[in-house]
């Protein structure tokens, strides 16, 4: 937002002046090259990768920008169409659960709670009516908290805390949407009024909680206005009282983008079973060829050794770091060679490095700064 961030200030002009985009030539445009060409410019970078990104031949993003219906590249997708482009998903077995959390949204009883506190700024009107929007949203977890869950509408949880109302913990309730459809009329109004009165009022406030809720409401009611059977919504009725839409089967949305394409290739290691993945991903039977290529290394070549007395479970990872870099040790003396060990994460990966008995070899470290 411009009064946030100089950098958008005046973006046109100051790019029509100086000519960043142009300058930015061919080739391979990375973020810290756009980062560069945009401090030199005093212009925003994300906003100049965004024009040179319509005019690139190849982009390569995160699943989000094609996938997430709150920060998709409304560019690309809304505003032009996309039926003559390619797109290729590598690691596509992620894209399954990553699809799945977009259109999972959750509100918080606390989030409301912890707004209504916080409206001391602003016009007062606007406050007051900011307050009672959210007390009206408390009275829809109120009314959820009272209602009880039978033996088929409880959801196992590992979380032991129980409502302390019903005892209960989660459970699978009725689509929310009449509830929610009653607030949205006002909601809509308090968006306006909100922003408006920040622009009259000239208050720049970074990470404002009230956008942050406005969109956190906003995206739970575009996923509750889709319904399907693919949807089901879960109540906590734990002391930290959430509401819950949970999607189980996103391949419905993930195929509304796919079949925009011109074509689209899923690529991955661990597509199997093939048909799942076709299937969760959205990928239409009549449409879809696959390929299933064998690994080229020779299976001779490969010693699968389990080590029984070593845990590397989160919790007990840490007391084990000695006898892990100790078995590494032993793997790397046996014979001369190359070796690689694996970890997943930079912690993990430290912490057995520092154990590491010295020996006849260089050590070789990913640092998290590398690319």
């Amino acid at each position: 937002r411009e009064e946030c961030c100089p950098h958008l200030q005046m973006f046109a002009a100051k790019l029509q002046q100086t000519g960043a985009l142009e300058r930015l030539g061919k080739g391979i445009l990375t973020p810290a090259t756009m980062i560069e060409a945009g401090r030199a410019c005093s212009v925003c970078p994300l906003e100049l990768a965004l024009m040179a990104a319509e005019q690139a031949d190849v982009i390569v993003c995160d699943y989000n920008y094609v996938f997430a219906p709150q920060v998709y590249f409304r560019r690309f997708f809304q505003d032009a169409a996309y039926s003559e482009d390619v797109l290729v998903i590598d690691e596509a077995h992620n894209l399954v659960q990553r699809a799945m959390d977009y259109y999972s949204p959750v509100l918080r009883r606390r989030d409301i709670h912890a707004l209504a506190k916080s409206l001391g700024h602003g016009e007062p009107k606007l406050a007051r009516d900011l307050r009672k929007f959210l007390r009206a949203l408390d009275d829809v977890f109120e009314s959820l908290a009272q209602e009880r869950g039978d033996e088929y509408s409880q959801v196992d949880s590992e979380d032991e805390a129980a409502s302390p109302v019903t005892g209960e913990r989660k459970f699978v309730i009725p689509s929310p949407r009449p509830h929610v459809d009653d607030l949205k009329p006002a909601f809509t109004k308090l968006t306006v009024r909100y922003l408006l009165d920040k622009v009259m009022s000239g208050r720049a406030i970074p990470d404002d909680p009230v956008e942050e809720f406005f969109s956190t409401f906003a995206q739970f009611c575009a996923v509750l206005a889709m319904e399907g059977e693919e949807f089901a919504y879960v109540f906590d009725g734990s002391p930290r009282q959430e509401l819950e839409i949970v999607c189980m089967d996103p391949s419905p949305r993930l195929a509304d983008r796919v079949n925009g394409f011109h074509s689209v290739i899923g690529m991955s290691a661990t597509l199997a079973p093939m048909e799942f993945y076709q299937q969760m991903l959205g990928f239409e039977a009549e449409r879809t060829e696959t390929l299933s290529l064998p690994s080229p290394f020779p299976p001779g070549n490969r010693q699968v050794i389990v080590v029984p007395n070593v845990l590397t479970t989160f919790r007990a990872r840490a007391g084990n770091y000695a006898k892990i870099a100790d078995v590494i040790a032993a793997t790397a003396t046996a014979r001369a060679g190359n070796y690689m060990a694996l970890f997943p994460s930079y912690d993990f990966l430290r912490g057995v490095a520092e154990q590491l008995p010295a020996g006849d070899w260089q050590l070789l470290k990913q640092e998290s700064r590398m690319n």
